[in-house]
């Protein structure tokens, strides 16, 4: 019994001496991943041409399977310049992290996850002033549904925009509640 404490002992401190020389090696490296690095303000967001011209020659992440990648990838939006490269990643909470970390030059995702990406992380991105894409949003009913419940919904809808409800409720989870609801401009 003695004889495996001494062996388990002996494993875990050959275990920690490796993963002190594997330190060591990153540090000599110049890779020391306890390293606090701190960058100096050049420029403030209000001081840079917020436009798609500023992907040009640029590497965008987004998520798979999403309306950014096919917007980039089909090329057919003559706003956005030719990009250096497209990375796709299958889990959106990727992305940001290949942004902050220098593998991405910018991301496309919907502006409120960056926006709350940016408040759970305490972390800055610039977001460009012209949306990559506005779109409206809806609610369906059965077709066959004769309650009547689609003039009941959009009664109260219209009353809450009108009385300021709907603003209230957006603005305890987004900043710039106004710029969300645009829905009166939507396609004209």
């Amino acid at each position: 019994m003695g004889e495996q404490k001494n062996q388990k002992t002996q494993d875990v401190n050959q275990l920690l001496k490796i993963r002190r020389d594997k330190l060591a090696e990153l540090q000599a490296d110049g890779k020391d991943p306890f390293q606090i690095t701190k960058f100096d303000v050049t420029h403030h967001s209000q001081e840079v041409k917020d436009q798609f011209e500023d992907l040009e020659g640029k590497t965008i992440a987004v998520q798979t399977t999403t309306r950014p990648e096919k917007i980039f990838l089909s090329k057919t939006d003559e706003r956005i310049p030719a990009i250096r490269s497209l990375i796709a990643l299958q889990k959106r909470e990727l992305i940001y992290p290949f942004l902050s970390k220098g593998y991405a030059d910018a991301l496309a995702a919907h502006e409120t996850a960056i926006r709350q990406y940016m408040e759970d992380y305490n972390i800055k991105f610039r977001i460009l002033d012209e949306p990559l894409e506005t779109v409206g949003l809806g609610v369906a009913f059965d077709k066959n549904d004769d309650r009547g419940i689609e003039k009941q919904l959009t009664e109260i809808l219209n009353q809450m925009r009108n009385d300021g409800t709907e603003k209230k409720i957006i603005s305890r989870y987004i900043p710039d509640a106004d710029k969300y609801l645009e829905v009166d401009s939507y396609g004209k």
